[in-house]
């Protein structure tokens, strides 16, 4: 086997080396992004809230609990009336739960609804009858709803990692690769 007694630079394995640097920067920078989607407020149940919906869609109402245990889902009757319109929108129940943990406080979604249009909303909430009394330490909030925006946020980012990560292995093979070749020259 003839050898040209030309090896890569070892400048190649720090070009492997930035690749992975910056696909990590991406992954700290996506989960940054990610977090910052997440944009639940507190709501009084029972009682009620004013919210300002900026922009229509659907809406999400989870349950907390801020002693890090998992919170208990109670029976609620939780609408969203337009004060302009007199209209009443019911809160359905999710068929695929969002479960999440930030901090000391878990979370389960319970319900949400398809706000139509922005403006100032009333969010109100009572028990069911014969339901359970609202435990101290867990409280509603409710926000856009994160899943989808924090889908493409995830893969968007994670198509660019892969990437990132195949150059990055894929130059360091080749480099030793060629250096291990030429290794018995120069």
């Amino acid at each position: 086997m003839e050898t040209s007694g030309l090896a890569p630079s070892r400048a190649w394995y720090m070009l492997a080396a930035i690749l992975v640097v910056v696909a990590a920067a991406v992954a700290a920078g996506a989960l940054f992004m990610s977090l910052r989607q997440i944009n639940f407020r507190p709501i009084t149940i029972p009682g009620e809230t004013d919210i300002n919906v900026m922009t229509p869609g659907t809406w999400i109402v989870c349950i907390e609990s801020t002693d890090g245990s998992s919170p208990v889902t109670n029976d609620m009757h939780i609408e969203f009336l337009d004060p302009a319109t007199g209209a009443s929108l019911p809160m359905r129940q999710r068929s695929f739960p969002l479960t999440y943990q930030l901090g000391g406080r878990r979370g389960v979604s319970v319900g949400d609804v398809t706000i139509p249009r922005a403006g100032r909303w009333t969010v109100t909430g009572a028990p069911a009858e014969g339901a359970a009394p609202v435990e101290p330490y867990t409280e509603y909030v409710i926000g856009p709803d994160p899943v989808g925006s924090v889908m493409w946020t995830m893969l968007i980012s994670g198509i660019i990692i892969v990437v990132l990560c195949s150059l990055a292995l894929g130059t360091w093979c080749l480099v030793f690769l060629l250096r291990w070749r030429n290794r018995g020259t120069a």
